[in-house]
């Protein structure tokens, strides 16, 4: 149908226009003529993040102690970071299958602190004999530095069937 919406794993969003029907939407419609990727993400359930889901006992401890409002502005960024982390960890999967390299979202914090801004980290770990180990923590700033940098390393994959890390470009290196 026209204006309907498709994404293609993490990274791509096809919408179907159909110039006949351009400017016949309702009100719905025209709230979907305007959607952007972010917009489609967010209409995706965080139930499908592994990532999230990982932090959902914890999570519930923390509602007790932030209250009601701030827990909601933390779970609207941990849904979306989350959905990162996920889109990372693919990535990784495809462009560097044999280094066991896993990208995992972390919650810290403060029970004084007021911004939840500072409440997520991203930890980067590689296992080596079925024992994890830390190679890196990164704040979400850093993280959507490598993602991006990461989306390159996955565009070189697949165009060459292959990537060859700089150290100064690799979104896995420190």
């Amino acid at each position: 149908r026209h204006l309907d919406r498709l994404m293609l794993g993490r990274g791509h969003l096809v919408k179907l226009m159909i110039p006949l029907l351009a400017g016949t939407e309702d009100e719905d419609g025209q709230r979907a003529a305007t959607m952007d990727y972010q917009d489609c993400l967010a209409e995706v359930s965080h139930e499908d993040s592994e990532s999230f889901n990982e932090l959902q006992d914890y999570l519930r401890d923390m509602e007790a102690h932030l209250g009601p409002e701030r827990m909601n502005v933390l779970t609207e960024q941990l849904k979306d970071c989350a959905h990162a982390v996920d889109e990372a960890n693919d990535i990784t999967q495809h462009v560097r299958p044999k280094d066991n390299l896993k990208l995992e979202l972390e919650v810290i914090w403060d029970v004084h602190q007021c911004q939840t801004d500072d409440f997520l980290l991203i930890r980067l770990l590689q296992t080596i004999g079925g024992k994890p180990t830390v190679l890196s923590y990164w704040s979400v700033p850093q993280f959507k530095e490598r993602l991006e940098l990461m989306h390159e390393a996955y565009d070189v994959f697949h165009k060459k069937g292959s990537w060859e890390p700089e150290v100064c470009r690799d979104p896995w290196h420190e």
